[in-house]
C-alpha cells in the first residue's frame, strides 16, 4: 500500500489514530479479551465480535463483547463488566506486542512524511504506556513527536481535548493539522477541534459509516484508492 501523496502537501501536523490505523492489533486485543472471558464462564469470541466492540476505550470494548458472549443487555452485567476490566487490561498488557504489526505500506509513508519536515503525533485511547511499548517494539516511535493518550489529554476521543493539547505542544495551528483514523470516532473527534480529517478504510472501524461522515480525505486501504 502506497500512501505516499494521498492527501495534499498542505499539513505540517499529522495526528494519528493507532489501532486500526497505524497497526493491526486485533489479534492482540482478542487473545487478552477470549482469556478473559474464560475466566468469567463465557465462550470465546472470534476477531469480529471484538473488531465490532472496539471503540470509546477499553471499558466500552469489555462491555460490548461480555454482552454478545453472554447475550446479556450491557445494563445487565454492569458489575461483571468492572470486575472484568482490570483482568482484560492485564492479560493485554501481557501480549499487546506479540502479534501486532504496522499495516504495509504504513511505515514508508511515516517516513516519506518526517522527510517532509513534517511533525507527527499519536493520539488514541489506548492507555498512553501501552502505546508507547507498543511503538517501541515496532521500532517506530521515533517517527512521533507526541503520543498523547487519555491519561494526558484528560478525556477519550471524541473530545477534542487530546487534538488541542498536541497542538499547544507543538505550536501548530488548526488549519496546518489533520487527523488520521479508521473509525467514526476519528473523524468526530477531528471535527470537534475543527481540523481535517482523513479517513482509512481496511482497519477497525465500520468502513461504511466511515465513508458516509464524509471526511475531507478517505483512503480506501483495500482497494489502493483514495478519493477526496
Amino acid at each position: 500500500m502506497d500512501y505516499a501523496a494521498r492527501i495534499p502537501n498542505r499539513f505540517d501536523l499529522y495526528i494519528f489514530d493507532l489501532d486500526g490505523t497505524l497497526i493491526d492489533s486485533l489479534d492482540d486485543l482478542t487473545a487478552a479479551m477470549n482469556v478473559t472471558l474464560v475466566r468469567y464462564g463465557y465462550a470465546t469470541v472470534d476477531r469480529e465480535t471484538v473488531r465490532r466492540a472496539i471503540g470509546n476505550g477499553a471499558r466500552n470494548l469489555v462491555r460490548r463483547t461480555f454482552s454478545a458472549a453472554s447475550r446479556q443487555n450491557p445494563e445487565e452485567i454492569v458489575a461483571t463488566v468492572e470486575a472484568a476490566l482490570p483482568e482484560y487490561r492485564e492479560e493485554y498488557a501481557k501480549r499487546c506486542t506479540d502479534k501486532t504489526i504496522l499495516y504495509p505500506g504504513m511505515r514508508e509513508w511515516l517516513e516519506a512524511l518526517k522527510r517532509q519536515g513534517a511533525r507527527l503525533a499519536v493520539l488514541t485511547n489506548k492507555p498512553e504506556d501501552l502505546a508507547i511499548r507498543i511503538l517501541n517494539g515496532l521500532d517506530a516511535a521515533v517517527f512521533f513527536t507526541r503520543v498523547i493518550g487519555p491519561e494526558s489529554a484528560g478525556a477519550l476521543k471524541p473530545d477534542p481535548a487530546g487534538i488541542k493539547l498536541i497542538m499547544e505542544q507543538t505550536g501548530i495551528p488548526a488549519e496546518r493539522t489533520i487527523l488520521i483514523g479508521d473509525s467514526t470516532v476519528d473523524i468526530h473527534t477531528a471535527r470537534n477541534a475543527g481540523i481535517a480529517s482523513c479517513g482509512i478504510t481496511g482497519g477497525i472501524g465500520d468502513d461504511e459509516a466511515l465513508r458516509a461522515l464524509k471526511p475531507e480525505y478517505l483512503i480506501e486501504r483495500d482497494e489502493g484508492q483514495e478519493h477526496a
